[in-house]
């Protein structure tokens, strides 16, 4: 007899969110929409929109340990608790009304994916910086305790006051008993304005310029076995360098058969010094490591890489029959370590995965995609995908006097949170599209064609017909002209900056060129912008903040020659 009232069961995505950003970030992904849509329903504008879906899953990284609940229906409902405290907090703020006119200007039921991707990025760095400050504060405490040893020691000893400090195991002048393994190699600085050419006295010479050593370490495996091939960077940190850079990258050395990695040029004048080794067949470091002088001059110091999971599985359709389907792993899948094929047996495997929560799409030419976000772990289950059979999205792109339009480019980007599924494919004669292998839920699409306004971010799903009406890009034309005339602005360039999130502008790299004094631009984005005007002599200058919810616009620069001093 079945259970009355049965709980739901824990998710083991949601449990590990607690301590793996890896698995708080594919919750994110997956209800980052939701959350936007939510704020955008009770908000005026987008740029309000996006400050409190970033203040919601920022406040969620910050607080995500103490969490309590263990399925993602509580997941949800903390996230949207949280959401509406910070729009009703944010709504009692009179300036609020005065964004209540915008509302039927902009179009902010759909996010953009650029606000979508910084805001990872926030999340990400939120997520680690409690768990990162903990170990600071070890690391603190572990390093004024050795200075405090070192400090009594040298009271200890009772060393004269005027004798000054030299480094360990470095000989005093005119002493000869230096260590084999330190051999002073003769740097020769260059000599400043204000000091003298002459050759200083020899024992000046030896106390004054820096002496380099021999250090080095070995690399292991988790068997304590030497690692060959593996490259280290060797990173250099100096108390003070002519008050510039305190950070110097030594080199990068490969360890012998013994797992011995050497460097023969360290500066004994360094203050710190940090690792990174990584070899394919092991799992990148995240992070330099931390390296004791003192253990890397007699080569004890040890590093040890890790191997990662080797994760199989098998695809199948729905009567058990292996299909030789399409793996992809991660969110950016780009090579043969994120792409594999499955054999004639419909088996695949991945080598060397980091534990975690890793998501996996199967794609078959006859069949439905489909994701499993998947907990990687030691001696895990195969993962079985079974394809079920596939969806058809398709739909008409016109213009707005409802004639076709052809190839326009339909593509998806995003599908379950993720942007790791692709497909795209360009509108026909009559301005028609499909997709005859689409998943059975939503995918979000970008629809774009020169000359026309782009649509971004659009959601569909198979049984339905659309129909998408674009309109022509924004003509934005102008002159630059300059406030002098006897210097009159011969060519120029135009840079377009758009608003991708609330008030961060991104600016492309590059400009179009521009002379005789007008200049026209196509503005194709659904997005405020802004243009800066630049020409060789001139201050450069931006325009004010526009949006494109018209056909056209007109504004034009005058540029102000540089000043330059007699």
């Amino acid at each position: 007899m079945a259970k009355e009232n049965s709980k739901p069961q824990p998710d083991p995505l949601v449990i590990l969110a607690a301590t793996d950003s890896s698995a708080f970030i594919l919750l994110y992904d997956i209800y980052y929409e939701k959350i936007y849509r939510y704020c955008a329903s009770r908000l005026p504008s987008k740029q309000v929109t996006e400050d409190i879906t970033s203040m919601v899953f920022i406040r969620a990284a910050q607080n995500i340990s103490r969490f309590t609940g263990t399925t993602r229906t509580e997941f949800y409902d903390w996230l949207y608790a949280i959401a509406t405290e910070e729009i009703n907090r944010c709504l009692k703020k009179e300036e609020f009304a005065k964004l209540a006119t915008k509302t039927e200007q902009e179009l902010i039921e759909t996010p953009d994916a650029g606000h979508k991707e910084k805001l990872r990025a926030k999340i990400l760095s939120v997520f680690n910086t409690g768990r990162a400050e903990i170990g600071r504060l070890i690391l603190y405490g572990i390093v004024v305790t050795t200075i405090l040893v070192i400090a009594a020691f040298l009271l200890f000893q009772s060393a004269p006051a005027n004798r000054p400090a030299l480094p360990k195991k470095i000989a005093r002048p005119n002493e000869t008993n230096l260590p084999q393994k330190v051999k002073p190699i003769t740097l020769i600085p260059a000599p400043s304005k204000e000091v003298s050419t002459k050759q200083p006295p020899a024992a000046n010479k030896e106390i004054n310029e820096p002496l380099t050593i021999k250090i080095g370490g070995i690399v292991k495996n988790q068997q304590s076995e030497p690692i060959k091939g593996v490259a280290v960077r060797v990173l250099v940190k100096f108390a003070d360098i002519e008050e510039k850079q305190k950070l110097s990258m030594l080199g990068t050395f490969k360890t012998d058969a013994n797992g011995i990695w050497r460097c023969g040029n360290f500066p004994l004048n360094a203050t710190g010094v940090s690792i990174m080794a990584t070899h394919p067949d092991y799992l990148p470091a995240e992070n330099y490591q931390m390296a004791s002088i003192e253990q890397l001059e007699d080569f004890s110091f040890a590093t040890i890489l890790e191997k990662g999971i080797t994760v199989t599985g098998r695809v199948i359709d729905s009567q058990q029959n292996p299909l030789q389907a399409t793996i992809t792993k991660g969110s950016l899948p780009s090579d043969s370590n994120t792409i594999v094929t499955c054999d004639a047996n419909g088996w695949f495997h991945f080598d060397n995965v980091p534990q975690g929560v890793e998501v996996f799409i199967a794609r078959y030419g006859g069949g439905a995609p489909q994701m499993q976000p998947v907990e990687i772990k030691p001696d895990m289950p195969p993962v079985i995908f079974t394809i079920e059979p596939p969806n058809n999205i398709h739909g008409k792109v016109v213009d707005v006097s409802i004639a076709p339009v052809k190839d326009a480019s339909v593509a998806v980007s995003s599908w379950q949170g993720t942007s790791s599924l692709s497909f795209e494919t360009k509108t026909d004669a009559n301005g028609f599209f499909q997709w005859t292998n689409a998943p059975a839920d939503e995918a979000s699409f970008d629809i774009q064609k020169n000359d026309y306004m782009s649509i971004r971010n659009y959601v569909m799903k198979s049984g339905s017909d659309y129909v998408i009406t674009l309109r022509q890009a924004f003509k934005f034309s102008g002159i630059v002209t300059s406030e002098v005339p006897d210097k009159p602005v011969k060519t120029f360039k135009i840079t377009i900056g758009f608003y991708y999130t609330g008030t961060n502008i991104s600016w492309q790299q590059t400009g179009t060129s521009f002379s005789n004094e007008k200049f026209e631009l196509m503005i194709t984005e659904p997005l405020d912008f802004q243009l800066r005007a630049q020409a060789d002599g001139f201050e450069s200058v931006d325009s004010p903040v526009f949006n494109p919810s018209q056909n056209a616009a007109e504004y034009n620069f005058i540029l102000v020659p540089i000043k330059t001093t007699p």
